[in-house]
């Protein structure tokens, strides 16, 4: 089963990502996006991008390297992700 997530790049569309990789990948990041703050990554002049990307690599979960999905996949689940964490 797919989950389709807008795609907010320049390309627009949607991006399908799998329901398994989309739980599996918030199960993981999903305590570091609660714990880390945006507003800090921003105001040290990073992207909300980078914060989001911080945030996986903090996580430590390696498994989405072996999905076969372009960087801009990911960051569109982790975009979602973020954003139902209210951030």
């Amino acid at each position: 089963m797919a989950l389709l997530l807008p795609n907010h790049s320049k390309q627009g569309g949607n991006v399908k990502v799998t329901a398994e990789h989309y739980e599996a990948l918030r199960e993981a990041v999903a305590p570091t996006m609660m714990v880390a703050n945006p507003t800090a990554w921003t105001s040290a002049g990073n992207s909300i991008m980078r914060w989001r990307w911080d945030c996986l690599w903090m996580s430590k979960y390696m498994e989405f390297t072996r999905w076969g999905y372009n960087d801009s996949h990911i960051d569109t689940a982790l975009r979602a992700i973020a954003k139902e964490l209210g951030k």
